[in-house]
């Protein structure tokens, strides 16, 4: 909270605010929690970190995939036999390369990116709350008196 004009009434206006703030838990409390909240939070955004480079992976070796397939389509006669062993030869490199499809990596992002959404939000509020349990009601009153001076 901040104040909004220099004048007596503004101050008391942000006092009064101040003083309406709730601490519900105590600061080491909600700097614990903020703690493991932010730790899973890095977690999680790490494993979509990691399911990025799969999915890149996974596009590059469907790619490859495709390109042969597409080779085979157009080769005829004893080239197209050379083709089908490069197609197979390009899915055995894919799996290699990349253990999933870009289907399913993206299917587990899509749902990850939701729980990363609700704990980014979580991590918020504790963040708040967390800024509210350091402060002191005491402190707040005299920076305010002393700025006034």
């Amino acid at each position: 909270m901040t104040l909004l004009r220099r004048d007596k009434e503004s101050k008391r206006e942000l006092l009064g605010r101040l003083e309406r703030v709730e601490k519900r838990r105590p600061a080491d409390e909600v700097n614990a929690h903020y703690e493991t909240l932010a730790t899973a939070l890095e977690e999680a955004s790490g494993a979509q970190v990691a399911d990025a480079t799969l999915y890149a992976a996974a596009l590059a070796s469907e790619s490859e995939i495709e390109l042969a397939d597409r080779h085979l389509a157009t080769t005829k006669g004893l080239r197209r036999m050379a083709a089908r062993r490069q197609v197979s030869a390009a899915v055995r490199r894919a799996r290699r390369a990349a253990p999933e499809t870009a289907d399913e990596v993206a299917q587990r992002a899509s749902a990850r990116r939701a729980a990363l959404l609700d704990q980014a939000l979580h991590v918020l509020q504790v963040g708040l709350e967390r800024k509210v349990a350091g402060a002191n009601r005491g402190e707040r009153k005299w920076s305010g008196i002393s700025k006034r001076r």
